[in-house]
């Protein structure tokens, strides 16, 4: 009698600690990262009519990411002698104990691509449903 208890014992005194070592340690192997990334469905982009042949066009980015932990992740960008196309890829924090805004996150990015451009230049945003925003820059 006095044995059983004892094996019963370590078994419990077993999973109690591999729960305490686990609860820090498993974690690291959880399929949940804390976050999850999307490509962004932009409202629109702007672009000035022209810029001088020295200047950085700047692209301006204006999209409605959604209500909390959201925030813009990267760029994917893919350039050639007379244009450029665009993908923002949005992130939302979605771990345990997170505190976020209940209020919807605007995105208003400005991204520069860099001389030398030729005219004219195409802009080209790719939206995740499929449909694409185009503009023309003259490059003078």
């Amino acid at each position: 009698e006095g044995e059983g208890v004892s094996r019963v014992s370590n078994w419990f005194f077993g999973v109690a600690l591999s729960s305490a070592l686990c609860s820090g340690a498993c974690g690291i192997l959880d399929a949940d990262p804390g976050y999850r990334e999307y490509q962004v469905l932009a409202d629109s982009i702007s672009v000035p009519e022209s810029v001088s042949v020295a200047e950085p066009l700047p692209i301006r980015i204006f999209a409605t990411l959604g209500f909390g932990c959201h925030r813009v992740s990267h760029f994917q960008v893919q350039r050639t002698g007379r244009g450029v196309t665009l993908v923002a890829w949005g992130r939302e924090d979605t771990g345990k104990g997170l505190v976020c805004p209940d209020s919807s996150v605007i995105m208003d990015e400005t991204y520069l691509v860099s001389p030398p451009l030729q005219s004219p230049f195409q802009v080209t945003y790719d939206q995740p449903d499929g449909t694409i925003l185009r503009e023309t820059v003259t490059i003078g």
